[in-house]
């Protein structure tokens, strides 16, 4: 479980194919995090729920974690895209105790989104995001949904897909400012909203 509220921000070393397996292996390079990973642990990356699968050192200090990324996964996330120098987001799994200061993701993403506009004036950053119909219909005006792994509040919704607006703080500890039409993102809706549908027979699917 997690919050989305990004700890660190890590960059992509390699990006190679599984043989036999049609998976991939990511490793990433975190440097500076008071968070040590440890082999086992799940650890978000923009979004997607990953088991650190290897150690090592990285190569500008910090640690170099491996994770195992399975062909599912690559289907359903932008994981399979990421090249090496690409920066990511990396939050670690909440425990207990933890202050929750977004809102419970699970880190199962249920598809992709694509940036269709970025609007900007002056503090008012505005990003319009494109999703299937069947994750719309799970999407609430003024309710949370996470967004390449991020917490956020949805401004707006149209007949295609929703608007967030980014605040400072979000432009200053994320990724999103550098968000451009057609950039496609990880979505994950409310894992409430998702379970009162289930409830209701009314999922994703």
């Amino acid at each position: 479980m997690f919050t989305g509220l990004i700890r660190h921000l890590g960059c992509v070393r390699a990006a190679t194919s599984s043989p036999g397996s049609g998976g991939l292996v990511l490793q990433v390079d975190i440097p500076a995090w008071p968070h040590e990973p440890i082999l086992g642990e799940s650890i978000a990356v923009d979004g997607c729920c990953l088991t650190v699968s290897s150690i090592e050192e990285g190569e500008a200090g910090g640690v170099s974690a491996g994770f195992d990324v399975v062909p599912g996964t690559l289907d359903r996330t932008t994981i399979g895209s990421l090249q090496p120098g690409d920066r990511v987001h990396l939050e670690p799994a909440l425990k207990a105790g933890d202050p929750i200061g977004g809102h419970f993701v699970q880190g199962h993403v249920e598809g992709t989104g694509e940036v269709r506009s970025v609007e900007i004036n002056g503090d008012d950053h505005r990003v319009d995001i494109v999703i299937p119909s069947g994750m719309l219909k799970l999407v609430l005006p003024r309710g949370s949904i996470c967004v390449a792994g991020v917490s956020l509040t949805v401004s707006d919704k149209s007949e295609e897909g929703f608007t967030v607006t980014l605040v400072p703080t979000t432009l200053r500890e994320t990724l999103l400012e550098k968000l451009q039409v057609g950039d496609r993102v990880n979505i994950e809706t409310d894992m409430l909203v998702r379970s009162m549908a289930e409830a209701g027979g009314e999922g994703s699917s």
